[in-house]
């Protein structure tokens, strides 16, 4: 692995900033100051960066369908966080969010002690299409679903052009696709109607599906199997 891999894997750095960091003599390798950034590790390398101990870490990744009430924040003795949802022997880590859900809603968080791979994954989603439920407070005709549908066109365009679909799964459940439309837009729709939200579940985004995981169940992954 080369030295600006590796610093931008297990430091909370871009490549660019690993290689300006070695231009300036502040990494070495096994005592001895590199200012290469091409430069080619062993496996048995140590690296330094101003003078402290670099150590590679193996990063975990997982998946997790978020109940309701619980919130995407960090480890807190006082805030009720999906942290605690996790295996035990992550608390000591630093844990990023790919995405984040109000603590109203439910349904797919992806969390990860990777801090740039959490930043990349992050942009990469906001540019997929996502599989919402909308639990309501009261039923809704087919007249209604229609009038919403028709409002969503005219705010963000035909569903063609937009790739979004609202389709009616039961008496007071919406299942709802979007690429384009922010979900603070979409709720704002719903509450011009006088749509009751009772929940918001995520449930897919782009690929990424969380399938049978039931609420509060997280499951671990690969770094390369979570794909959009």
């Amino acid at each position: 692995m080369r030295l600006t891999k590796f610093l931008s894997l297990y430091v909370n750095m871009s490549r660019n900033q690993a290689k300006f960091y070695i231009r300036k003599g502040r990494a070495s390798v096994d005592g001895v100051v590199i200012r290469e950034s091409d430069f080619e590790l062993s496996e048995d390398s140590q690296v330094m960066l101003d003078g402290n101990l670099i150590e590679s870490v193996e990063y975990r990744y997982f998946l997790l369908n978020k109940p309701i009430s619980y919130e995407c924040l960090k480890q807190s003795a006082t805030a009720k966080s999906i942290c605690k949802l996790l295996p035990q022997e992550l608390s000591g880590r630093e844990v990023y969010f790919a995405n984040i859900l109000r603590p109203i809603d439910t349904g797919l968080v992806v969390i990860s002690d990777n801090p740039r791979w959490s930043s990349m994954l992050r942009k990469k989603m906001s540019k997929k299409s996502r599989l919402y439920y909308f639990t309501l407070a009261e039923k809704v005709s087919g007249d209604q679903v229609s009038g919403l549908r028709a409002s969503f066109e005219k705010l963000f365009g035909s569903s063609k052009n937009s790739a979004f679909d609202i389709q009616h799964r039961g008496d007071n459940l919406l299942e709802l696709s979007s690429v384009q439309a922010r979900i603070s837009n979409i709720l704002s729709l719903f509450e011009s109607m006088n749509f009751g939200i009772e929940v918001v579940h995520l449930q897919r985004v782009g690929k990424l599906d969380l399938g049978d995981l039931r609420l509060g169940e997280s499951k671990e992954f690969t770094e390369g199997e979570i794909t959009l």
